[in-house]
């Protein structure tokens, strides 16, 4: 979306912070009604929004990552990529070994509060990403019309040949 149809100006940073807004909404509402009377249909829709919040970061950030690729040399291409993935798989490794201490020691609720950090600190960090700003859009690219129309040429069959 970024890309077609900018936010506060910039195609992503914006839509990341937005992303992390979204995801803070959805552990502090986790951890709001936490507890095991709490209402499924609630439950659904704040896991919505926390799982919206994830992935929409993570389109961002790829694309981010496509476009800072694309100014590196191929070798360099691949090596940010690879930084990028290995820091999820480390990252993800550290905290799911911290988690069932914090959560036996602190309980749901709290812990839904601390993961609410997580996406607050995207929000915020989101402003430090370096990225040009945006460029005008056309109104036709926005309409979803990326380019002209072909122009088409009339087909003769062999069946009107014959007539």
């Amino acid at each position: 979306w970024g890309a077609v149809l900018p936010c506060v100006g910039f195609p992503r940073r914006s839509y990341v912070s937005l992303a992390g807004s979204v995801g803070v909404v959805g552990f502090v509402g986790m951890g709001v009604i936490g507890g095991d009377l709490a209402d499924p249909s609630l439950v659904t829709f704040f896991l919505f929004l926390t799982t919206l919040s994830i992935a929409f970061c993570d389109v961002c950030t790829d694309a981010l990552v496509a476009a800072n690729a694309k100014l590196e040399s191929e070798a360099g291409a691949g090596n940010l990529q690879s930084l990028c993935w290995a820091s999820l798989g480390f990252g993800g490794m550290v905290i799911s070994l911290l988690a069932g201490r914090r959560y036996e020691a602190l309980g749901a609720q709290i812990c839904f509060f601390l993961l609410a950090l997580i996406p607050a600190g995207r929000m915020f960090l989101a402003w430090r990403l370096k990225e040009p700003p945006a460029k005008k859009s056309d109104p036709e690219i926005i309409r979803g019309q990326t380019r002209k129309p072909e122009r088409r040429t009339p087909v003769v069959t062999m069946h009107r040949l014959q007539e």
